[in-house]
């Protein structure tokens, strides 16, 4: 677990899940949010738990930059779950699948090695979908 013990998610969200479309619901209704309130404000363990496959990075323009000021927290990369319709099933399963496997897709080869490692520095690796 990357938290504690009092923070996994157990198999009885999938319990009930008897095709693509319920495990859409669950992952994107019941799991993500769970997740993200898990790693509240913290897109780069989010990201590393639930893999590049969910996520993509927030660009803000230079303007928008500008108008932040000094609200801005900082010029590290952030990132968003993407939309439940912005992913095919089969995009979605691969996605899953890389998450079960505990593998970004920066590990699996659309990124460095190196990239991977800094994502997820001082992380301890989870190996499965359900310890967060």
């Amino acid at each position: 677990a990357l938290l504690d013990r009092d923070h996994q998610i157990g198999h009885s969200y999938f319990m009930q899940v008897e095709n693509t479309d319920d495990l859409r619901f669950v992952w994107h209704q019941r799991v993500l949010p769970l997740l993200m309130e898990y790693f509240y404000n913290d897109h780069n363990r989010l990201r590393a738990v639930i893999g590049d496959g969910f996520v993509e990075e927030v660009r803000l323009s230079h303007q928008a930059k500008q108008a932040l000021g000094e609200y801005l927290e900082s010029d590290e990369p952030k990132y968003e779950v993407k939309a439940p319709g912005r992913l095919t099933n089969e995009q979605f399963l691969d996605a899953l699948k890389n998450v079960a496997e505990g593998i970004s897709d920066s590990q699996s080869g659309a990124g460095s090695q190196t990239e991977a490692d800094e994502s997820t520095e001082g992380i301890p690796s989870t190996g499965t979908a359900t310890s967060p």
